[in-house]
């Protein structure tokens, strides 16, 4: 499919099976999250056995301090390249959008750095240079992470399918192949498993960089002058002022994703750390396929339905849409609930080794807890389609304040499976509050059809 196929060939009008038709699509976002999936659990299974449980840790607690660049950076970042591409689309203003999106990128990337050279040099001198090596490798690593995620996101506002599944499959085989390589070449510490995934997904920005540049679609707009200063102002404006909203759920996202390991770490050490991140990876692995072929198969098709926000028939569309994605993907996510349930044990040995077994009884428990969590998110989409994430800060808050005591009340008692159980409980508080705000949402946006 064509780049001017992708930006003209859809409008809010069109019906979802329509866009659903076409199996081109389909079929290369599946083989990408193929390609992905069988990519992430040989990586664990590779690694678990070369590194061991310890290292793994390490390399768990430094993925950590990646995760949170993109939670905090390029996260917000993506999420609005993705929804203000059909607005600009929408108003024949994508020249702004495109200086929008390289002014964000820069300033992102300058903040970044001003954020990163304290917090080495701090760790350093309180922690010695092996921690403030795993800082900067870590860093480093969530920055070519954030990049990725930046051109994933515009390739899949404009629905290019095939160049998606290519880099997300290469992305995910080059890091385990290149973790590989630097593990046999240096040592077999968490650092420097973290370098070669610095490599591996650098080289796959110089790709994403290469082809998006090169397109007719991205030069013939990055040149147009036809937008006034005071337009590209605003749309810069638009831009900040929807990535800032996201930055009160960074804080929650922080706890959520990530403070059960530190909490390991402090009760019990780099080992159980490590057991819990393999059976975390493993559990998770399915699900993010689930909500990856969501996010791109869907997640346009509500912003498009959606569109500028000022046809209330539209919006209730898109609300249709959301709902039938909650229904299909987050049913497929409770089927892999029964099946870990059933099957935990098995499912351990086969994608790690016997050391992560003792613990193998908890993999259900983390899979229910992700689903739960994941389908909140789904129905979040709601919320975003509308440019309303302020309705998700008191849902996010208090998930976070439920996560973070009962994680660490429980990780003193049961170890990982204590932090297994801490997330299955706070994610099923999260499901709820969305839920009630959804409902609020969707009685206002009736009240509006009322109107008319």
């Amino acid at each position: 499919m064509t780049a001017k196929k992708n930006l003209s060939g859809w409008h809010p009008s069109a019906r979802i099976g329509d866009i659903l038709a076409v199996k081109g699509e389909i079929i290369w976002v599946l083989t990408g999250q193929l390609i992905t999936f069988t990519g992430g659990i040989a990586g664990v299974k590779v690694l678990t056995n070369v590194m061991g449980p310890e290292n793994y840790g390490q390399l768990g607690l430094g993925l950590t301090i990646s995760g949170l660049v993109n939670l905090f950076f390029f996260g917000p970042f993506g999420q609005a390249i993705v929804r203000f591409f059909s607005i600009c689309r929408e108003k024949a203003t994508l020249p702004a959008y495109f200086k929008a999106v390289f002014r964000m990128q820069k300033h992102t990337s300058l903040v970044l750095l001003v954020v990163s050279v304290p917090a080495a040099g701090a760790t350093y001198l309180k922690s010695g240079p092996g921690w403030a090596w795993l800082i900067v490798i870590s860093l480093l690593f969530g920055y070519f992470s954030g990049v990725n995620n930046s051109f994933l996101s515009f390739h899949n506002a404009i629905r290019q399918r095939r160049m998606v599944a290519l880099h997300q499959g290469a992305d995910m085989w080059l890091r385990m192949l290149a973790a590989m390589a630097v593990l046999l070449l240096a040592n077999r510490s968490g650092s420097a498993a973290l370098a070669g995934f610095c490599i591996g997904t650098a080289v796959v920005s110089l790709s994403w960089g290469y082809l998006t540049f090169n397109m007719k679609v991205v030069s013939q707009h990055c040149l147009s002058a036809g937008e006034s200063v005071e337009d590209d102002f605003k749309t810069y404006r638009e831009f900040f002022v929807y990535i800032r909203s996201f930055l009160y759920f960074s804080v929650f996202g922080a706890i959520v994703l990530y403070a059960d390991r530190w909490i390991l770490q402090a009760y019990h050490g780099q080992k159980e750390v490590g057991i819990y991140t393999a059976l975390y990876l493993i559990a998770n692995a399915p699900v993010v396929v689930i909500m990856n072929l969501a996010g791109q198969l869907m997640l346009p098709i509500i912003y498009d339905q959606a569109g500028d926000l000022k046809n209330p028939e539209y919006l209730q569309k898109s609300g249709k849409t959301v709902r039938l994605a909650v229904t299909a993907f987050g049913g497929g996510m409770l089927l892999l609930v029964l099946f870990a349930f059933f099957y935990g044990e098995p499912i351990v040995r086969l994608f790690s080794s016997e050391q992560y077994i003792a613990y193998a009884s908890a993999l259900w428990i983390i899979l229910l807890g992700s689903c739960l969590f994941h389908i909140g998110q789904l129905l979040v989409m709601r919320g975003l389609s509308l440019a309303r994430p302020n309705i998700y800060v008191l849902p996010k808050a208090v998930h976070a304040m439920i996560f973070l005591i009962t994680t660490g009340w429980l990780v003193q008692r049961q170890g990982p499976r204590g932090a297994a159980i801490a997330m299955a409980l706070s994610a099923s508080v999260y499901l709820l509050l969305v839920g009630i705000a959804n409902r609020r949402l969707e009685k206002a946006i009736s009240g509006c059809l009322d109107k008319r």
